[in-house]
């Protein structure tokens, strides 16, 4: 699944809870784990001194923590935070970076801060978005559906990480609606002459219904070409997507969301689309969201960076 995950750190205590959620993520899937911490310079403190500081105190974090301990480098630069991040990204070449949501506002921790926000759309590889929360999620995930090529490799993600953590995939595809109908499925009552056996409430439901019958049988043949092994169950709704995905965190207290990024621009797929952005600020549960890895692949014989 994954030979290399990135993995920036701070002092904060979040640290701590992105350090075990990266190190559950290696262990499961194998990877080599690259911490990597940034500090702006000080003039007061020498780089080496300062480097050798956060190198002894992650040590000591790890020992507290009580890790499983996979094979790991742990890195210190020195500049802006998502500009080292980034670089670090360019040289190392992480199949996924797990990193912090890290808001700082007082509205709690639903926000990204701005490094996170950056680092998501301007990386080139898939991000797992973690969120500090107060109460246990289920073992669940949410997989949007909207059946395009590169919703395939997230469903790929998906079922692999579903089948080594037991979670149940709840598959979701919401079918948008014009502003002017009503949010579930809307058919105007004055369509139909009167003196109709079934009024137009009855009528709206079995074009609903008929319509769910269509998309499930869409869905089936899409999924069977995905061959998904988990355990899974579909969802199917009408109105706004991010709306209903956020919906359905809350009613089955989801713990992952798993996303394409879905840019709409002509970056080819670099920049975070509406659905993806809305979900990261607002879900409160962790997010795994899918870029295409277009960092240039060289497998195990990617050189290290130096460890200076």
């Amino acid at each position: 699944m994954e030979a290399r995950i990135l993995v920036p750190i701070d002092q904060c205590e979040e640290s701590r809870d992105v350090i075990k959620v990266a190190d559950e993520w290696a262990i499961r899937t194998q990877a080599e784990l690259c911490f990597l911490h940034v500090s702006r310079r000080h003039l007061a403190v020498g780089e080496n001194d300062e480097k050798t500081l956060f190198l002894q105190q992650f040590e000591r974090s790890l020992k507290q923590l009580n890790l499983m301990q996979p094979p790991y480098e742990a890195y210190h630069r020195f500049g802006v935070a998502y500009l080292e991040i980034l670089s670090t990204a360019e040289r190392l070449h992480p199949d996924l970076i797990i990193m912090d949501a890290h808001s700082h506002t007082r509205l709690g921790r639903f926000f990204l801060g701005s490094n996170t926000d950056y680092v998501l759309h301007h990386c080139q590889c898939p991000v797992y978005v973690y969120k500090q929360h107060s109460r246990e999620f289920a073992n669940t995930i949410i997989v949007p559906i909207d059946y395009s090529e590169v919703n395939k490799s997230v469903i790929e993600q998906a079922d692999i990480w579903a089948q080594r953590t037991g979670a149940v995939l709840y598959f979701i595809h919401t079918e948008p609606v014009s502003e002017y109908e009503e949010e579930d499925y809307a058919i105007k009552p004055d369509s139909f002459p009167e003196g109709n056996d079934l009024n137009w409430q009855e009528i709206r439901q079995r074009a609903k219904e008929s319509r769910i019958a269509d998309l499930h049988r869409t869905f089936e043949n899409y999924i069977a070409s995905c061959e998904v092994k988990s355990e899974y169950r579909p969802v199917f709704e009408f109105g706004k997507p991010y709306l209903k995905i956020q919906e359905l965190q809350q009613e089955t207290n989801a713990g992952l969301i798993m996303m394409a990024a879905h840019s709409h621009t002509l970056l080819n797929r670099l920049f975070v689309g509406s659905n993806t952005d809305y979900l990261l600020n607002h879900a409160p549960c962790p997010m795994y969201v899918y870029k295409e890895n277009h960092y240039q692949s060289a497998g195990n014989e990617v050189k290290r960076v130096e460890a200076a």
